[in-house]
């Protein structure tokens, strides 16, 4: 936007230039037109003094760009990002860095990183993070691996001089983890190698909790403690290890830093609660923020003091203190830990040190900025939904009316904020599009018959773990996957899967570097595999390499590849992740296709989908207990799977691919009280109280009758259960729990072994030797062509254009347009550029166009003007659609329509500024009224209402003098605008009901006049005021017929007095009084 404001506009070059060119990124495709400047002196460069970041492409990183190039511009950088390889060395005007951060992938990570240490003398600090998706290793290795990068950091760092080292270990979001997830630690070696550490020594450790980053209850949030030090042995002070999982602490232990940082009971009155639904979150007052930090330079350890508190938090209130910003809130929570140990009490309010507050006040901050993130979400979130589905749009509400706004969808083990992603334009991540390939499966278990007996849906972990085959050398994987137990032991069971199903499909989410998603199908009997990208890409080397590698292990034959693999056009650069959902959808299911009309509603859907189905994957979800009980549960002839042997990173992201089916027994599970979903109406009766368990373990537990029929009956030879499920399929079916907000009336769905009779008929057509009927594919052009005119495609096409900005008016279209309009309806029409809006000169509003070029809508409003112009009526009142969310919903009024075309554009930094009102600078025809009336104001009733209402019958003939200027000044207070014809001002303000706000908020670099106040913008647009400023401008010679009233003969004299011609005003009245002419 900046840049083609600078095209535009020269005064914006410079703001644009600013930000523009603060980072720049280099590639082959623009390398030698940076490298071109080489040949003109930097000095003299306009955006060099602009430029902070130069980002280089891994194929431009190279040895003589880092060493020849970069040094003759790196003096004036503060910031290098280089992406792929390391560098093998900086130039020397890095010498002065302090800080280093290195992304560490399993085939990124190098020996080059030794040389870029040594060539940093002054490193102060080093961060190194692993990719951005945690599934590349699974629970039972992160450990290890971590542990192993730690120990290679320290090996290539001077630590003669190291004081502290701060740990943060993040553990990928898996429901049910416990204190045995960390086991895997190599804590013997870290102790041993800390230990060699000279400047560290002490025996303490200091254990953070946060639950996968977010914390599902702050009343049991604690830092800091080193009362559970005995499980870890002898550790060296200085050391901060932060793990990211719950459990640390065991409910009710004694530790010193529960107490210090625990909110007490009557500060949560004030707090939106945990439980409370989105929609009402978006409407809580939270307290202010602030993003200014005055005493910034202050270290985090320095804000604590051993003083007494002199307040609590209530205080903050009173002094009126806003939360300090994220980043700093973070920083204080880190430290808090060591300064409880350091007898630390009371921390220094930032911005106003002498206020010191209790600890607790951190986890006060804490959960406002949760909460105030949150908020800021889901109205982001509010402004972007639409859709042109109304029942999808009452869906969607009726969830964010019912779901919370904190905790966790334990079945996908997501949390609630992550949802906001599905309804926004913004790209999704991993473990959403892992969700709903585990929404998918869910609804293959439902289909069940052959379809989900030979098809497997895997995440984006089978992705990951395929990648970490590379490097292969002669045939033989050489990458981590050799270190990784858990991912050859996930291999290797979905190795075993395809080749036990000689008619075996399986479909794959695959990632591309960089936010991008793409899906690949294998098919086992044609040794074929087939690649899907809404982009048309090439496909991506290194899985295919993989792939291929896998495929060979597992039949020993090659497979063949292609890139056919039907699959919707990508048409923006955010969709990719629902076009790839939707890619398999519609290969196993028959879905239509994603268009760009339907791509908000897709994303709706997936939004429902993943609240609807939690409640199944709650019954399905892998934890550990539910896992101990995998014997009792009838399994598809998938891969066996034991409890003992099973990974938990495998079974916590692969259960469903596992092929559990779903049973009659397992559908009457009731759901824990504490999960998070919509609170809506049991379905099933309330269990007994007393009957209810703690946990989910004792849910699942089934009584011996149970577990030996389904023993039972998954021992049964497959003829047996068809016929057993054949008969019972026309009288029993299951009635699944599901929220009422995503049914019209209860749905009952048969079993997935049972037999559809249409499939039955088939295949018993088959067995007979006649042709089935084959099911009806769908297709893309078949779903978005066939009844469709071409008229309707352009308009279509013409309303996207708008909608993404890349809209160009043709200048034949645009005169034919305005032709029409004002030759045939209105010849002072006003236009805008984009012919989307048009000007009816004689009510002054404006008319929007369905589409630019079509003048349909200006015409209706030009039939009703012929009638009156005058305001439409109001429209009827929409009844309310009969839908299930009277359920759980209250009756409330219907909303008004929103303006989708309405875009609201967030102002970062704005000022004050007097409202200007209505004047000549605004509209002209405000100039034309003031310039042509002396009226003090207007917009009140007629003066013979105010002589009906005060005297009732009485005539205004026969008023006296006192009577009428009572009249006349009932008549002064019911105006709604008054005129000033102050020098320097001359313009109309609102007063009354809606007065002038008095104040606008403008840009602060702006020049221009600002724009008048809301409610002076309304005054514009009443009836009566429009009615004033249309009367055209008087001849001179009639001005004399002014009334009266309006004549301020009191101005006349001062103005007259001003320029010494009071004398002969005088005269003129007294030549022109009634008594000069003997009246």
């Amino acid at each position: 936007m900046l840049s083609t404001c600078s095209l535009v506009c020269t005064g914006w070059l410079q703001h644009a230039r600013l930000r523009m060119f603060s980072r720049i990124f280099i590639s082959l495709h623009n390398a030698h037109r940076f490298g071109s400047l080489l040949a003109a002196s930097w000095s003299t460069t306009s955006f060099a003094p602009h430029v902070r970041a130069i980002e280089l492409d891994d194929k431009v990183a190279d040895d003589f760009w880092t060493s020849e190039v970069l040094p003759k511009y790196v003096a004036r950088f503060s910031r290098l990002t280089t992406s792929g390889a390391l560098p093998k060395s900086l130039p020397s005007a890095f010498d002065v860095a302090t800080h280093l951060e290195v992304d560490y992938g399993p085939t990124s990570f190098s020996h080059r990183l030794e040389d870029i240490i040594a060539s940093l003398p002054r490193l102060e600090t080093l961060k190194v993070r692993y990719e951005k998706r945690p599934s590349y290793y699974p629970v039972i290795d992160f450990g290890i691996q971590y542990i192993r990068v730690l120990l290679d950091i320290l090996s290539h760092i001077d630590t003669s001089l190291m004081i502290s080292v701060s740990l943060d270990f993040i553990i990928p979001c898996i429901a049910q983890l416990d204190w045995a997830v960390l086991m895997p630690f190599e804590w013997d070696v870290l102790d041993a190698t800390l230990s060699r550490l000279p400047a560290l020594r002490g025996p303490v450790i200091i254990p953070q909790e946060v639950v996968a980053g977010v914390r599902t209850n702050f009343r049991d949030w604690r830092i800091g403690s080193c009362a559970n030090s005995d499980k870890f042995g002898p550790r060296a002070t200085g050391v901060v290890v932060g793990v990211r999982t719950q459990g640390l602490w065991p409910e009710g232990s004694d530790n010193e830093g529960l107490d210090a940082l625990k909110l007490p009971d009557y500060i949560f009155s004030t707090l939106p609660p945990t439980s409370l639904p989105i929609t009402q979150l978006l409407e809580w007052d939270l307290p202010p923020q602030t993003d200014v930090v005055v005493d910034g330079d202050l270290q985090p350890s320095q804000y604590f003091s051993s003083e007494e508190p002199c307040g609590d938090i209530e205080d903050l209130f009173k002094f009126a203190l806003a939360v300090p910003p994220r980043r700093l809130v973070n920083n204080l929570n880190a430290a808090a830990g060591q300064a409880v140990i350091e007898g630390k009490m009371s921390v220094c309010t930032p911005g106003n040190p002498q206020v010191k507050l209790p600890l607790r006040v951190l986890t006060y901050w804490t959960y406002l900025l949760d909460a105030s993130d949150a908020q800021k979400t889901w109205k982001a979130v509010m402004r972007v939904k639409d859709a042109d589905d109304l029942d999808m749009k009452l869906t969607v509400h009726g969830v964010l009316a019912t779901l919370p706004w904190h905790g966790h969808l334990k079945g996908f083990g997501i949390r609630v904020g992550d949802l906001a992603q599905l309804l926004s334009n913004q790209y999704l991540e991993a473990k959403i599009i892992d969700a709903l390939i585990a929404v998918l499966t869910l609804r293959l278990c439902r289909v069940g018959g052959t379809l989900g007996e030979n098809t497997l849906l895997l995440d984006s972990t089978f992705g990951s773990f395929l990648e970490m085959l590379h490097p292969i050398v002669n045939g033989i994987a050489e990458g981590p996957i050799k270190e990784s137990k858990g991912g050859r032991k996930y291999l290797e069971k979905h190795r075993e899967w395809l080749r036990s199903r000689p008619d075996g499909q399986l479909y794959s989410v695959v990632y591309r570097p960089e936010e991008h998603w793409t899906v690949c199908k294998v098919v086992a009997r044609e040794r074929h595999t087939q690649y899907g990208d809404g982009l048309q890409w090439k496909r991506p080397q290194e899985f295919f390499e993989s792939l291929g590698l896998w495929l060979r292990d597992q039949n020993g034959a090659e497979f063949s590849t292609t890139d056919d693999l039907p699959c919707a056009r990508q048409t923006d650069g955010v969709n990719c992740g629902i076009i790839a959902i939707n890619a398999i959808a519609h290969n196993v299911f028959g879905d239509p296709l994603w268009t760009t009309k339907s791509a908000k509603a897709l994303r709706m859907k997936a939004f429902c989908d993943i609240v609807k189905d939690d409640t199944w994957m709650k019954v399905l979800h892998p934890c550990a207990e539910v896992l101990s009980h995998a014997d009792s549960i009838p399994q598809r002839s998938s891969p066996s799977i034991d409890s003992s042997d099973l990974d938990l990173a495998d079974g916590a992201q692969n259960v469903m691919a596992a092929g559990f089916a779903i049973d009659e027994e397992h559908l009457r599970v009731c759901m824990a009280s504490d999960d998070v979903h919509p609170e809506i109406p049991s379905q099933i009766p309330a269990p007994d109280p007393a009957a209810e368990h703690d946990s989910d373990v004792e849910m699942w537990k089934l009584n011996p009758a149970e577990t030996s029929s389904l023993k039972r009956r998954a021992e049964e030879p497959l003829e047996e259960q068809e016929n057993r499920c054949g008969k019972a399929a026309k009288t029993r079916s299951v009635t699944i729990v599901t929220p009422a907000i995503f049914l019209r009336k209860a749905i009952s769905i048969p079993l997935p072994n049972s037999v559809d009779p249409k499939a039955k008929k088939n295949a018993s057509a088959s067995a007979s030797g006649k042709k089935a009927k084959p099911a009806p594919a769908i297709t893309e052009s078949s779903s978005a062509v066939i009844g469709i005119s071409h008229a309707a495609t352009k308009a279509r096409e013409l309303r996207n254009e708008v909608k993404s900005g890349a809209f160009q008016a043709s200048d034949t279209k645009t005169a034919n347009f305005r032709r029409k309009i004002t030759s045939e309806w209105d010849s002072n029409a006003e236009f805008e550029e984009t012919c989307k809006r048009v000007r009816c000169s004689m009510c002054s509003g404006w008319v929007e166009m369905k589409e630019p070029y079509n003048i349909a809508r200006f015409k209706d409003h030009c039939n009703k003007r012929m009638q009156g112009c005058t305001r439409a009526a109001p429209p009827e009142p929409v009844k309310k659609p009969k839908t299930t969310l009277d359920r759980f919903l209250t009756a409330a009024p219907p909303a008004k329509p929103v303006n989708k075309k309405l875009k609201v554009s967030k102002v970062l930094k704005t000022v004050n500024r007097p409202c200007p009102g209505l004047s000549a600078a605004y509209n002209p025809q405000c100039g034309v009224y003031l310039e042509r009336s002396g009226a003090a104001g207007g917009g009140a009733r007629a003066f013979g209402k105010y002589v009906k209402d005060i005297f009732g019958d009485k005539k205004t003939a026969e008023l006296t003098k006192t009577e009428k200027e009572l009249a006349y000044a009932a008549q002064h207070h019911d105006q709604t605008w008054r005129n000033d014809y102050a020098p320097g001002i001359m313009a109309s303000f609102a007063v009354g009901t809606n007065a002038c706000l008095k104040t606008v908020q403008v840009d602060p670099h702006s020049s221009a006049l600002p724009q008048p106040c809301t409610s002076c913008l309304l005054l514009f647009t009443s009836k009566s005021y429009q009615a004033v400023i249309n009367k055209p401008l008087p001849e001179n010679g009639n001005f004399k017929f002014t009334p009266k009233r309006s004549q301020n003969e009191h101005l006349g004299m001062q103005f007259a007095r001003y320029k010494g011609l009071e004398q002969l005003f005088a005269e003129v009245a007294i030549r022109f009084s009634p008594k000069y002419f003997g009246c």
